[in-house]
């Protein structure tokens, strides 16, 4: 699940969504988003689920 959720940030920030990745080592993984929001994603998911809600709250924060 991990290598999938490195894939979702990798499609993101290339369609421009994420600027910026802050990987302190910690349990979870921040990400500065393109309007400057600071989203906090769990570094290894729980569930399925947790995926898809991650690039469902990057891509609803990011809406204009």
């Amino acid at each position: 699940m991990k290598k999938d959720l490195h894939q979702i940030i990798k499609r993101l920030r290339h369609e421009g969504l994420i600027v910026a990745e802050d990987d302190r080592g910690g349990k979870h993984r921040a990400l500065l988003l393109c309007n400057g929001i600071r989203y906090a994603c769990p570094r290894s998911p729980s569930d399925h689920r947790s995926l898809l809600n991650v690039e469902c709250d990057i891509r609803r924060l990011t809406r204009t």
